[in-house]
């Protein structure tokens, strides 16, 4: 896995509601590859379940959630991240730029972490702040 499936993952884990099957959650559809090469996965477009109890998907129309191989989960965005970080036992403090500080009750003072954000994505920014992340938070 890379640095950047590694975090995700680990930030679903702790964030029980990106696995749920809402609109926007991908998931892995038996056959999907085969029947839309370059596809890896589908993505839940309408939630609610029809009379066979059937979610619509964007690629497979309406699929029973029993033909799912796996949930995905919903791409985590920033306050998942920041959520993530605010479970453990540091201070962690985003700046306007985007970069994550670790603060010191001892001194006051902030020190660099090493991650920065995206801010139009809400996305770590590059590898680098995926492989911070993992660090900070050990995975």
């Amino acid at each position: 896995m890379t640095e950047q499936q590694t975090a995700e993952a680990f930030v679903r884990q702790q964030r029980p509601a990106l696995m749920e099957l809402t609109f926007g959650c991908e998931v892995i559809v038996a056959g999907i590859e085969k029947d839309n090469p370059g596809c890896e996965h589908d993505v839940v477009v309408d939630d609610r379940k029809d009379e066979h109890g059937r979610i619509g998907m964007g690629y497979f129309g309406h699929v029973h959630p029993d033909d799912f191989q796996e949930i995905i989960g919903h791409r985590p965005q920033l306050q998942d991240w920041l959520a993530v970080l605010e479970k453990l036992d540091t201070n962690y403090h985003l700046s306007f730029e985007g970069q994550i500080m670790e603060y010191n009750p001892e001194d006051g003072t902030l020190h660099l972490t090493g991650i920065w954000f995206d801010m139009d994505t809400g996305q770590p920014a590059t590898e680098a702040d995926y492989k911070a992340f993992n660090k900070i938070v050990s995975v």
